[in-house]
C-alpha cells in the first residue's frame, strides 16, 4: 500500500475510524477494543473506486484519482460530492485549509472548491 491512511473521530460517537485506499479501492473501518485493551479494526465498507491517500473533513472522506475528486460520507462510504475538474494525478492528495479543497493535478493545476458539508 503506497498511500497513507487517514484517521477520524466520529464527533457524535466519540468512535474512531481508519480510510484506506489504493488505486483499486478504498475501505472504511472502525476502531474498537475489547475490555482487555486490545484493538482492531471493523470493516464498515468498501468501495471499487480507489485513489490517492485520503483525507477527512466535515464528517467526509475526500479521494482524488485521475480525472476525479470524490467526497464520500465517512460513516456509510455513499458519494456526497463529485467533481471532474481535475486531471490526471499520480502522488497528489486532496489538502483542507479555511473551509476550502485544494487538489493539484499533473497539468499544473491548483483546482479549488468550496468545501462541502454533510446534512
Amino acid at each position: 500500500m503506497l498511500t497513507t491512511p487517514a484517521a477520524w473521530v466520529n464527533p457524535h460517537t466519540n468512535e474512531a475510524w481508519v480510510f484506506m485506499t489504493t488505486g483499486e479501492g478504498m475501505v472504511g473501518y472502525k476502531v474498537l477494543a475489547d475490555q482487555s485493551g486490545a484493538t482492531g479494526l471493523l470493516q464498515q465498507w468498501l468501495r471499487a473506486d480507489g485513489g490517492t491517500s485520503p483525507l477527512v473533513a466535515n464528517g467526509i472522506v475526500f479521494v482524488a484519482a485521475n480525472n476525479r475528486v470524490t467526497g464520500y460520507d465517512a460513516l456509510t462510504g455513499k458519494v456526497l460530492w463529485k467533481s471532474n475538474q481535475i486531471g490526471y494525478v499520480h502522488w497528489q492528495s486532496p489538502i483542507v485549509a479555511n473551509g476550502v479543497l485544494y487538489v493539484c493535478d499533473q497539468d499544473g493545476y491548483l483546482n479549488t472548491f468550496a468545501l462541502p458539508t454533510t446534512n
